[in-house]
């Protein structure tokens, strides 16, 4: 299947898309943020102008406009104890989370794997968040307002993005 036909899936699923340079994650267009978009039509005039681009989802606007995302990003990283023991991060996100909130549950939410074996945990809000970069731990950063992330579909050199569409996105936890 092509970039566009992903990105069209990913449309319709109320993601807001927008081209990014094939095999990179850098964003074609200036202003990706607002631009992005869902329409199928902007979306093929896009993929028309740069056939195998990549795609870039924005976190700011989400289902027409209605919300926003928030994303959690978890990479493959070591994490270092305070008793000094070093332990590799689940890609899920779930063992450091499930230990910064206390055992609290994160909810089931569509997710897209990494070629890294990473995770992006994919979350709705309606209050615009900020992007960070590891606050909540060692390899785990968050997408929001005025951010992005790549979409499934998607190929950089490690590989390729891949998620399940029949998993809906979830409101994101208060905490």
């Amino acid at each position: 299947m092509s970039c566009l036909a992903f990105a069209l899936e990913l449309a319709a699923a109320g993601f807001h898309c927008f081209p990014v340079h094939a095999g990179q994650k850098r964003p074609h267009i200036e202003g990706f943020p607002h631009l992005a978009t869902t329409d199928p039509q902007q979306l093929e005039d896009w993929w028309y102008q740069w056939s195998g681009a990549n795609i870039g989802i924005s976190t700011t606007l989400y289902n027409g406009g209605t919300s926003h995302l928030i994303v959690v990003d978890v990479d493959n990283k070591k994490r270092i104890l305070d008793d000094g023991t070093t332990i590799e991060v689940s890609g899920d996100g779930t063992l450091l989370l499930w230990d910064l909130e206390g055992g609290k549950p994160l909810p089931h939410t569509y997710t897209q794997t990494t070629p890294t074996g990473g995770r992006h945990l994919v979350y709705r809000t309606s209050v615009l968040t900020p992007n960070t970069v590891g606050k909540l731990g060692a390899g785990i950063d968050t997408r929001g307002k005025g951010g992005f992330i790549i979409g499934r579909g998607s190929a950089v050199p490690a590989g390729a993005y891949e998620g399940d569409l029949s998993v809906p996105v979830a409101d994101a936890p208060a905490w």
